[in-house]
């Protein structure tokens, strides 16, 4: 999470006005890498054939990594 300083104090409103002559500097940390490990779960398999295969997704269960949702688990 990036952080941003106003004269050394942190800003931690989004609102806060900056005055002309005000020293601002924005804090970004190292970028994570963006890679997807495969995981083992526990899917139900309906119906499965060389160019098909149906399962039963339960809801909740986290199709893709994405913020918030490293792992397929809920």
């Amino acid at each position: 999470m990036a952080i941003v300083t106003l004269d050394g104090k942190v800003a931690s409103k989004p609102s806060v006005r900056v005055a002309a002559g005000s020293a601002a500097v924005l804090d970004i940390p190292p970028s994570m890498p963006a890679t997807a490990e495969s995981q083992e779960l526990a899917l139900t398999v309906i119906f499965e054939d060389e160019d098909l295969i149906v399962i039963d997704k339960p809801a909740g269960l986290v199709v893709h990594p994405s913020a918030g949702h490293a792992t397929g688990r809920w």
